[in-house]
């Protein structure tokens, strides 16, 4: 069975309670610099590449869209496969911002689609915040999200991971899109 490019296509759109010096670009990132991609387009809100990810024939185009200011609603934000919330776990503060960042999601998003939250770090002796209270938060919020950490510093735990949210992607396509060859629900936000 064979499938357009358009059917091969993901969107994410990412949160990270750290916007200068570990963007979900960065993030991502260090993703591709072990994974064989080409990159479509990049910018400080937006990374759009294509990758032929295992056990699939085709390659797919995937685009990570982030939003950076939570005082702003933006067009295509719904349109996704999943989200994803990266938090900088080595920093107390993160608990408020991953709080904006949930008043965000339940004012804009759809949460009917699955979030990824993620607890980032560099350092295992400089962990402040744990997993419940990550948790505890989106349960709060009746939200449903899967927990991963990870080690910036280990590229295969970021590669791992980030090649579990693909894959769970392409399982959970967006309604009315997968066969669409009109790319205007795609993600804008800039």
């Amino acid at each position: 069975m064979s499938s357009t490019q358009t059917d091969e296509k993901l969107q994410i759109v990412a949160f990270s309670t750290d916007n200068t010096t570990d963007t979900p670009n960065t993030i991502i990132n260090i993703f591709l610099s072990k994974y064989t991609h080409t990159i479509i387009k990049e910018s400080k809100h937006v990374i759009s590449f294509l990758t032929k990810l295992p056990n699939s024939e085709e390659q797919k185009k995937i685009m990570v869209c982030s939003v950076l200011k939570l005082e702003k609603e933006y067009t295509g934000v719904k349109d996704v496969n999943c989200y994803i919330m990266f938090v900088n776990i080595e920093e107390k503060d993160s608990i408020n911002k991953l709080n904006n960042i949930i008043v965000y999601f339940n004012n804009y998003c759809d949460d009917s689609k699955k979030i990824f939250l993620i607890g980032f770090f560099k350092n295992n002796n400089n962990i402040n915040l744990s997993m419940e209270e990550l948790s505890g938060i989106l349960e709060d919020n009746h939200l449903q999200y899967e927990y991963k950490q990870m080690n910036l510093e280990k590229k295969y735990e970021v590669e791992k991971i980030f090649l579990e949210i693909l894959d769970y992607s392409t399982k959970h396509p967006i309604k009315g899109f997968e066969k669409s060859t009109n790319d205007a629900k795609s993600c804008f936000i800039f």
